[in-house]
């Protein structure tokens, strides 16, 4: 139904038909009146909105989101962030709003949220080693004889419709049933070389250590035949054994391909230092 100015409608009738008070109907006409078109606009253009929160009360506050909740909370809320706030000797106004903390803190900390991720241990020296020695392979230059490949493996589940899913229509979505028929596991084995965005996949019915070498073979033979030493970044997983090439080859070719290689691990509990996890992360999302 189309409104008119001149229909005579009442505040509270136009507020029933969008469903609305009849105070924001009052407010909205007399903007418009008062401003014309740019009554649109949320903020008045001839109002200056000043920042009650400075860099300094944002650093304050940061620090204090970052910190352990008061005593019988589990984890800080705005308005318990709003009220400590204020108590800080460095803070010279009496009371904010959570509204404020909410808007300084959505694009840096969301103090209700949680999330599990694998802490590296404190003080190990062996990821220390593992990790700087990765970083380190990171920061050099691009080097076309001498390629940095990172390469990971995972595994995805192949799952089928029991029932056909029902396909979208006027005034529906599209539909499938909760329930599904397994059909197996493929394993994921990805190489990327970051610095040129070169991604490539292979699936296999396993993830064993021949699966592996043939990865490697590729990268020599097909993928990187002219490179004199291919640099690789892999998880320590036991089947990422250089000592496995002469399980498959002979003697004087396996040294062959073992002396084109040079293999970087990532720490235990720090896969996460490897750029193909994030590339299959994205895959699968």
């Amino acid at each position: 139904m189309l409104l008119k100015a001149d229909d005579g409608l009442t505040d509270a009738t136009i507020s029933e038909h969008v469903d609305c008070h009849p105070q924001t109907v009052h407010n909205t006409r007399k903007d418009y009146t008062e401003r014309g078109i740019a009554a649109i606009h949320r903020r008045k253009p001839d109002r200056e909105y000043e920042r009650k929160l400075d860099g300094n009360a944002e650093a304050h506050l940061i620090k204090l989101a970052c910190s352990e909740p008061p005593e019988g909370h589990s984890r800080w809320t705005l308005h318990l962030l709003a009220d400590e706030l204020v108590t800080l000797d460095e803070i010279d106004f009496e009371s904010i709003s959570h509204e404020a903390v909410r808007q300084r803190l959505k694009n840096a900390l969301k103090p209700h949220l949680s999330s599990y991720w694998e802490i590296p241990p404190e003080q190990d020296a062996d990821f220390v080693y593992y990790m700087e020695d990765v970083l380190n392979l990171y920061h050099e230059p691009y080097d076309e004889k001498r390629p940095v490949i990172c390469f990971d493996e995972s595994s995805k589940a192949l799952r089928g419709h029991e029932r056909d899913p029902l396909p979208a229509r006027p005034g529906a979505v599209a539909r499938s049933d909760h329930r599904y028929k397994r059909n197996g596991k493929k394993r994921l084995h990805l190489s990327t070389e970051p610095l040129t965005g070169w991604v490539n996949v292979e699936i296999t019915e396993k993830r064993r250590t021949t699966e592996w070498i043939d990865r490697m073979v590729e990268l020599a033979d097909i993928h990187y035949p002219d490179a004199d030493c291919i640099r690789v970044v892999m998880d320590q997983l036991n089947t990422h054994k250089p000592t496995a090439f002469y399980q498959f080859f002979p003697p004087d070719s396996a040294q062959a391909y073992l002396d084109r290689f040079e293999f970087h691990y990532t720490p235990k509990r720090g896969s996460w230092l490897n750029m193909a996890e994030i590339e299959i992360g994205v895959l699968k999302r």
